[in-house]
């Protein structure tokens, strides 16, 4: 798990005091085929404003325009990894649940963030997902 000053993206409330913060995440590259959207967080009191909808479409449009020229970036494919009752979410911004194949196939780090997750998740009692962009 890292945070990159270059791939983060940070949602501020310019009338607020001290703590501005509402909201960020990023995407980062993970290896020549897949980048993560990762650490995305809206602060709870400002959910449901659609201020999570606007970070991964400003996270994905800044992504995928910045490095369009970018030869050893060029068509990788952004995956993520979430709760089960956050898909329909993700689906309404691209994202489909990735198949066995494909997440068999993404770097092994996110591999075993994956099967970590899922144990932690089902003592839980939610399920862990994998999803990629829908192209």
């Amino acid at each position: 798990f890292s945070l990159s000053q270059e791939c983060m993206l940070v949602v501020v409330d310019e009338t607020q005091l001290g703590d501005p913060v509402v909201g960020f995440g990023q995407i980062r590259p993970l290896n020549d085929e897949y980048a993560e959207l990762a650490s995305l967080f809206v602060d709870p009191d400002y959910r449901r404003r659609g201020i999570g909808g606007m970070l991964v479409d400003k996270l994905l449009d800044r992504y995928n325009n910045s490095n369009k020229d970018e030869q050893s970036i060029a068509g990788q494919t952004v995956c993520l990894l979430t709760l089960k009752p956050q898909i329909p979410f993700y689906e309404s911004h691209g994202f489909r649940i990735a198949t066995d194949a494909e997440r068999n196939s993404l770097p092994k780090a996110l591999q075993m963030e994956y099967m970590l997750g899922s144990a932690v998740s089902f003592v839980l009692g939610n399920d862990i997902v994998c999803m990629i962009e829908a192209r």
